[in-house]
């Protein structure tokens, strides 16, 4: 198995974890205790692309290790491939960068989806 073939068996791990991570972030657009003005604010935004529409979101979920416990592409590497980032760094820097940057790739395209889409529907169901 090719170095691109092993790459392209990972990704979906790492879209799916990417996937998990931006419906989580997105369940804190909705709280019970915002207005319905609020979210009508908001859907209006998402209705007209209001790049503002970001202030008013959660964080978006990212691969910066920021918070105790949260994902970084080391982390990302060894929870989808099995193997010890540093270890792999060491061994063969190419290789790992390269797999690492897919991954993180496929990790991030799917939070910032599902982040976007999972916040709208929310927003949505606190107006039915």
């Amino acid at each position: 198995m090719t170095l691109q073939d092993q790459i392209e068996a990972w990704k979906p791990e790492a879209a799916r974890m990417g996937r998990d991570a931006g419906v989580a972030a997105a369940s804190w657009v909705s709280d019970g205790n915002l207005s319905r003005e609020h979210y009508e604010r908001l859907a209006r935004m998402f209705d007209d692309g209001d790049p503002a529409l970001d202030d008013y979101l959660p964080a978006r979920p990212n691969l910066s290790g920021e918070w105790a416990d949260d994902l970084t592409p080391a982390k990302l590497f060894e929870a989808v491939t099995g193997l010890d980032a540093h270890a792999e760094a060491s061994w063969n820097v190419d290789n790992f960068h390269t797999v690492s940057e897919a991954l993180c790739d496929a990790w991030e395209d799917a939070a910032g989806d599902a982040f976007t889409h999972e916040c709208e529907r929310l927003i949505r169901e606190q107006l039915a």
